[in-house]
């Protein structure tokens, strides 16, 4: 089935949501100090970090790239499944909408319902990020790579 949108994804599946007043960019700059460790420049137009020209970058590429610890694959989808049912965000990377998705806690989103989301916009990238900050699950718009999962503890120097 088709979705015309995330949020009408949701309302059929009567997932309680909240849409916030953020943008992507402040939650790619939330999300990249949580987890992206300090690169040098050179470092991040490797790895296509950011947007250059007509190139997208990709934040998910600190794991790819292996510059940030994390469970890939199989081993994220097992994290994602362990964690309990604090609230979510929900941010994409080339969807056509700016919008940042708060699911509060209790509300279920399985893994199922985020590739739903995934497979209904094919060029997107989904960044879940726990309302603590304290992990990330990101399905990315290459069937190939990921999904990825982080701890923001596996990038710190200080655990």
């Amino acid at each position: 089935m088709e979705y015309k949108d995330v949020q009408n994804y949701l309302g059929e599946q009567d997932i309680a949501y909240q849409v916030l007043n953020k943008t992507t960019s402040e939650m790619e700059r939330i999300w990249e100090e949580l987890f992206v460790p300090m690169l040098s420049t050179e470092d991040e137009k490797s790895i296509h970090l950011y947007d250059v020209e007509d190139i997208t970058g990709n934040l998910w590429h600190c794991f790819s790239y292996n510059k940030t610890p994390c469970f890939k694959a199989k081993k994220a989808r097992n994290e994602y499944d362990k964690q309990t049912n604090n609230g979510r965000i929900l941010f994409f990377k080339c969807y056509e909408e700016d919008i940042v998705i708060y699911i509060p806690k209790g509300e279920f989103l399985s893994r199922s319902h985020l590739k739903t989301i995934r497979n209904s916009f094919p060029f997107i990238d989904v960044y879940v990020l726990d309302e603590n900050y304290e992990w990330t699950y990101v399905i990315t718009h290459e069937d190939s790579l990921g999904p990825y999962f982080s701890y923001t503890y596996l990038g710190r120097s200080d655990s």
